[in-house]
This record gives structure tokens, sequence and C-alpha cells, in this order.
């Protein structure tokens, strides 16, 4: 399903603004069994750049305004949503399986 025209310019803006800076896209590595964090290693598939909203970004009005929408859209609760998260590919860049 594509839904064109989903955000506004004003939203569009919100999330580039309140997500940081964008990096290198990354793949899971392993999990270190002592801290139980998984390791971000650069992907090789995926030469995109990216950045999540999290925490504040998340609690910016237009932010939660994007989340009621989609919410409305697909039928479940906000508090079923992941992050958000923004990817940039430039010319040449791409997305391998």
């Amino acid at each position: 399903v594509q839904l064109d025209n989903f955000l506004n310019d004003e939203e569009i803006n919100a999330l580039m603004v309140n997500t940081g800076m964008l990096k290198r896209s990354t793949d899971q590595g392993v999990v270190d069994q002592e801290t139980g964090v998984q390791e971000q290693v650069v992907s090789q598939g995926r030469t995109s750049e990216n950045a999540w909203c999290m925490n504040e970004c998340e609690r910016h009005p237009v932010v939660t305004r994007i989340q009621h929408r989609i919410a409305d859209v697909v039928g479940a609760p906000v508090g079923n949503f992941e992050s958000f998260q923004l990817l940039r590919y430039q010319l040449g860049q791409e997305y391998k399986r």
C-alpha cells in the first residue's frame, strides 16, 4: 500500500529537524552476552544514511499528530508503534537483500 502525500512539508521538516544527524545505515551484529547490547555494524547491503525519531522527537507535537494519523489509518494504538526511522538515499546508494 502506498499513501501518497501522507505527510505535509511541515511534518517532514519536523521529523528531519528532530531526529538529529543522519549516519551510515547499520545492520545488527552479535549480542554481547554480558550486557545484552547488540553490536551495530556498517551495512554492506544498505548504503543509505538513517536516523531514528526517539525520545524528544517522539514527543514533538507535530510528530504525535503523525503518529495519531497513522493509528487511525492502520487501526492500531500508538503504543504498539516502533520509533520512526528516517532514511536518505543519495544518487547511487541502494538497498540490496
